[in-house]
């Protein structure tokens, strides 16, 4: 799993590439620096468009617009509560996923609300896992938990879970996500039939 994080180093950003594999039964972490975050060389763009322009996009190119998004220091400054504002986009809803939930909006949100509770519960959650919730949604198993409400669960060097929410005004919110265990996946697996990624 490859993914970037900023570093801020005597208040000065860094971008640096980071890939985690497992050898000997034990995770570990390749770094390699990219630069400054805020040279125009290396600095991450964000999109130009509008929440509603994206979400009518073809999936496809939604997750690529969405990314651009949680890979900027904005979605950073959102993190750390230094935005100024209350959601944020961090994935695309699968169509299948949509389909279970019974919404059309492809993108997912993240309240500040969900966030301090998240930095509460599972304070182990950092930039770089958020930043790749979007494989856990296409990969993953998905269980219908209760209306309105899915589960998703994927194993990558661990078991992920990640509860999303269907609001009555049709928005997709994640409402939880975090590292699982075998024993945990399974007790999910009894609520409902399993939908598998399309091949």
């Amino acid at each position: 799993m490859t993914y970037r994080v900023i570093k801020v180093i005597k208040g000065i950003p860094y971008i640096y590439e980071q890939e985690s594999y497992r050898k000997d039964g034990k995770v570990r972490t390749r770094c390699r620096y990219l630069g400054r975050a805020d040279s125009p060389t290396h600095q991450v763009n964000t999109t130009s468009l509008s929440i509603s322009e994206i979400d009518h996009l073809p999936e496809s190119s939604a997750k690529i617009e969405v990314h651009k998004l949680v890979m900027s220091d904005m979605f950073v400054r959102f993190l750390a509560g230094q935005s100024g504002v209350n959601i944020f986009p961090v994935a695309i809803l699968p169509a299948r996923a949509r389909e279970t939930i019974g919404i059309s909006t492809k993108v997912v949100f993240l309240s500040q609300e969900t966030l301090q509770k998240q930095q509460t519960k599972h304070s182990d959650i950092e930039t770089k896992h958020y930043q790749t919730l979007q494989g856990l949604l296409d990969k993953g198993d998905i269980v219908h938990d209760r209306e309105k409400h899915i589960i998703v669960y994927f194993h990558d060097l661990c078991w992920w879970t990640a509860v999303i929410k269907g609001t009555r005004n049709g928005e997709a919110y994640l409402q939880s996500y975090h590292r699982s265990n075998a024993e945990h996946v399974q007790r999910i697996k009894k609520r409902g039939a399993a939908k598998p990624p399309s091949c």
